[in-house]
């Protein structure tokens, strides 16, 4: 079952055409240099600029993104098991954090063997460690289609394991992933490639 379709995705002056369609269970990477519109193909997928072309996501298709970078604040004080839990209870995190949701964190946060991380704070993150800790809150969400964007920038080779290990996890359980990258040798799991150069 295709769970996206794009036929000619293009963005003048941003990103020459792209055909690609990607099914349940395939690891397709989107592969080209810096500035070649890699990045902008996923917010065609988002939604979130015109396009031309066409672009069909599956009906209903539950959708989870980890971005290449995600800004937090230098002095927040959110930790890794605060920042994950407010999305999964309504429970103010000051009034304390409850066994059960705690559970659940670690749950997801085992998927990419950050567990360790759980009581650090966000803003004293490694780019790397901060990427890990959101693919396992996407993981978790148990989406239809996973967008990830540079997912191996700035990780040390435990690191891209452990993405490796996820990655081929969420391809047995079916998991349709879309993977940016520049680097056509960052990850050997891919079922598909497809290839863009510069921006027309």
């Amino acid at each position: 079952m295709n769970v996206l379709v794009a036929k000619d995705v293009r963005v003048t002056g941003r990103l020459a055409p792209v055909s690609l369609s990607i099914s349940k269970g395939d690891v397709h990477a989107l592969v080209g240099p810096n500035g070649s519109g890699k990045s902008t193909f996923l917010d065609c997928v988002l939604g979130l600029v015109a396009f031309e072309g066409t672009l069909q996501l599956a009906p209903d298709v539950r959708l989870a993104v980890v971005p290449q970078r995600f800004s937090v604040p230098t002095l927040t004080p959110l930790t890794v098991l605060e920042l994950l839990a407010a999305s999964r209870t309504t429970r103010p995190s000051f009034l304390g954090i409850g066994a059960a949701t705690k559970a659940e964190v670690v749950t997801a946060l085992s998927r990419t063997g950050c567990e360790s991380l759980l009581n650090r704070r966000v803003s004293e993150l490694s780019g790397g460690e901060l990427r890990r800790v959101l693919l396992a809150d996407a993981l978790s969400t148990k989406p239809q289609l996973l967008l990830l964007d540079e997912p191996e920038a700035g990780l040390d080779d435990g690191s891209k394991q452990h993405l490796v290990t996820a990655l081929e996890q969420a391809k047995r359980d079916g998991v349709a992933t879309l993977l940016i990258s520049h680097d056509a040798q960052a990850i050997t799991l891919a079922t598909h490639t497809t290839r863009i150069g510069s921006a027309a």
